[in-house]
């Protein structure tokens, strides 16, 4: 491959978006009907597959995969670092692994500071345009644990455009479960009848118990089959997005028919604050806040403003 036409991994915006998933809660953002991009939508969770990273495989409404090897202990040089990073290898160079759209997932339990290390390394890997670019980014300590990685890969992924290539499709994932029942569960779980750290628990019995046949999930069986079990159980459906959208244009309603003219001469006047407010709302500037007020004396022509920015 020619390092100089290389697409890398922020051009795409399934790279842009690496969602955040933990195993324990991955179903539960497959039950959610919430609305979301294709490229974040969960439609099937896989236990213990077949593949060559079998932990769990997670497949998007867009097609792309995330194939996760879960760790709750790892250190580089030991068994289950080496296992897991010949198992990336061959994962990676199955024909049915789609490059530049599925990847790989390390996802640790217990830290430690060369997890850190390791996960800047494949970061920049995944932004930089070719393979000196890359190196020149590395710390000594990053370079130090790449080479504590190559002795598990095979000869065809140690060539410069191939180790870039394989470390571009890697995403390290720390997940302590203190941090993920604490912080993360309410975000997490979709709305049922039941609280997050109950539905948790049901979703982390049931994962855990098909682990052991290599369940598949889907959202509709798994929904349909724990509301069986439990009757108490409910999966509230989210409003539709479109109802919002058109909730959101009929408050606008009674601006749409303000006056906007003077007397009856069907004279407007135009003023700068609208193209104003127009700017700020489709602003990409990160430093402007959400919220914005207008104000000024009662019948200076706020709601004239508002009339024209609606339109």
């Amino acid at each position: 491959m020619n390092s100089n036409v290389r697409t890398r991994w922020p051009n795409s915006p399934i790279w842009n978006q690496v969602p955040k998933l933990s195993c324990s809660t991955i179903p539960g953002r497959l039950c959610d009907a919430t609305w979301r991009p294709d490229d974040q939508n969960v439609t099937q969770v896989r236990v213990e597959t077949p593949d060559e990273v079998d932990d769990i495989v997670i497949t998007f409404a867009d097609g792309h995969k995330l194939f996760i090897q879960a760790k709750e202990n790892i250190a580089s040089g030991d068994s289950a670092w080496n296992k897991a990073w010949k198992d990336f290898d061959k994962q990676f160079q199955k024909e049915t692994f789609q490059q530049d759209k599925d990847r790989l997932c390390l996802q640790i339990g217990n830290l430690r500071d060369e997890h850190d290390k390791l996960s800047e390394l494949c970061i920049r890997a995944s932004t930089s345009n070719n393979f000196e670019e890359w190196q020149g980014r590395l710390t000594n300590d990053q370079k130090a644990l790449l080479e504590k990685v190559k002795p598990n890969l095979s000869p065809i992924l140690l060539g410069e455009d191939g180790l870039l290539d394989f470390f571009s499709h890697i995403v390290i994932e720390k997940w302590p479960l203190t941090h993920i029942e604490q912080d993360l569960l309410p975000f997490w779980m979709p709305e049922t009848t039941k609280s997050a750290h109950e539905l948790f628990r049901l979703f982390r019995d049931r994962v855990g118990g098909e682990a052991r046949i290599r369940g598949s999930f889907t959202a509709q069986n798994l929904r349909k089959s724990l509301e069986s079990e439990d009757p108490s159980l409910l999966f509230v459906t989210p409003t539709e997005i479109d109802y919002i959208r058109s909730a959101i244009k009929d408050v606008g309603s009674l601006l749409r028919h303000h006056k906007h003219t003077i007397g009856d001469t069907d004279y407007h006047i135009d003023r700068p604050i609208v193209d104003e407010i127009v700017n700020w709302v489709q602003s990409d500037d990160d430093s402007n806040k959400n919220v914005s007020i207008l104000v000024d004396q009662a019948g200076m022509g706020k709601s004239v403003v508002l009339h024209d920015r609606l339109h």
